[in-house]
C-alpha cells in the first residue's frame, strides 16, 4: 500500500462537536460525525451520531458555535456512539481539518470504556494546505473560499458549525488539494459539456 489513498481508495473523513476546548478539563465529545468516499467517486455515505455527554454541558463559547443541547433527543450513549464509528470509519486513513484536536477527545472517549484506540494514518487538510499554500490562512473557510467550495456552504458557517457539513467540506478540501489534475479535467469537460449546451440552445433558437 502507498501513503496515501488512490481516487478509487474508499476513506473515512471526520469530525466532531465537543462541549468545549479541553480534555484535560472533562470536555466530552458531543456529536460525531463521518463522511466516506473516494477521490473518483465523491462522498457515498455520510453518518452522524449525537453523544449523551452524561450531563457534561457546552461551555457558552462552544455552545455558541455549535447549538447541539446536551440533552439532544437522539443521543446515545458514548461507548455505542464510537462502535458505530468504528465501523463507518474502518479504513487505513483518517481525513481531518486540524485532526491532533479531534483524535485528543477521541483517545480520552475510547480509554473511558477500555476500547482499543484505533491506529490510523492522519491526513490533515491543515498541513496540506500549508504545503500548497504557504503563508496563507489554513482554516476550513479559508481553504474553501480558495478552492472554490459551495459559497452557501461556507456562509452557513458563519451563523453555526455543523459536524456532517464540516466533514463534507474537508473532504472536498482533500479532493481539491490531493487529485488537483483529475478535478481540473473534471471541470474542462463540464464546462465543454456547457458550450455544447449553450451552442446547441443558440442553434434551436435561430432556427
Amino acid at each position: 500500500m502507498t501513503d496515501q489513498p488512490g481516487p478509487d481508495d474508499l476513506v473515512p473523513c471526520c469530525d466532531t462537536e465537543t462541549t468545549g476546548l479541553s480534555v484535560e478539563d472533562g470536555d466530552r465529545i458531543l456529536a460525531i460525525a463521518c463522511v466516506v468516499g473516494s477521490a473518483n467517486a465523491g462522498i457515498i455515505g455520510r453518518h452522524r451520531w449525537y453523544v449523551d455527554t452524561q450531563g457534561r454541558r457546552s461551555s457558552p463559547e462552544s455552545f455558541a458555535v455549535h447549538r447541539i443541547p446536551h440533552n439532544h433527543p437522539d443521543r446515545i450513549h458514548e461507548r455505542e456512539a464510537l462502535a458505530h464509528f468504528d465501523a463507518v470509519a474502518n479504513s487505513r486513513w483518517w481525513i481531518m481539518q486540524n485532526g491532533p484536536f479531534d483524535i485528543a477527545f477521541f483517545n480520552a472517549a475510547y480509554a473511558r470504556h477500555g476500547m482499543r484506540v484505533p491506529q490510523r494514518q492522519l491526513i490533515d487538510t491543515m498541513d496540506l494546505s500549508r504545503k500548497l499554500a504557504p503563508g496563507k490562512a489554513a482554516n476550513l473557510d479559508a481553504q474553501g473560499a480558495r478552492l472554490g467550495l459551495d459559497p452557501a456552504m461556507l456562509a452557513r458557517r458563519k451563523e453555526r458549525h455543523d459536524a456532517l457539513e464540516d466533514c463534507e467540506m474537508t473532504f472536498e478540501i482533500w479532493r481539491r488539494s490531493a487529485f488537483p489534475t483529475r478535478l481540473d479535467l473534471e471541470s474542462r469537460a463540464t464546462a465543454d459539456r456547457r458550450t455544447v449546451t449553450a451552442t446547441n440552445v443558440s442553434t434551436e433558437i435561430d432556427w
